[in-house]
């Protein structure tokens, strides 16, 4: 992570994906890929928020939600047609944790 030079954003890397962080906003949907086994990849997204950008930094990562479209391959065509409209991460309740990054 570098601080950029006002003090209200930051640049980071986390593996091939790299954004640049707000003070007090979260990022757009960011996609990780982790490998876990030989021949398996899994993806996960994420949102990113800066903190704090000043004597000391503090980066808020949200929790990490599976990337729904490879599970879309094979389902039904509602489904493919549905969640695309929606949020990247669809589910029921509160897309992450907002606890944690209301915390200072």
């Amino acid at each position: 992570m570098t601080p950029l030079a006002d003090k209200q954003r930051a640049r980071v890397s986390l593996g091939d994906a790299q954004a640049e962080v707000e003070l007090g906003r979260l990022t757009d949907w960011i996609k990780l890929t982790f490998h876990a086994a030989p021949l398996v990849n899994v993806t996960c997204l994420t949102r990113l928020q800066l903190l704090e950008c000043g004597e000391h930094v503090s980066l808020y990562l949200t929790p990490l939600n599976f990337d729904p479209k490879p599970a879309m391959r094979s389902r039904t065509l509602v489904l493919r047609t549905y969640w695309p409209r929606r949020s990247p991460v669809c589910h029921a309740g509160p897309a992450e944790d907002t606890w944690a990054s209301t915390r200072a």
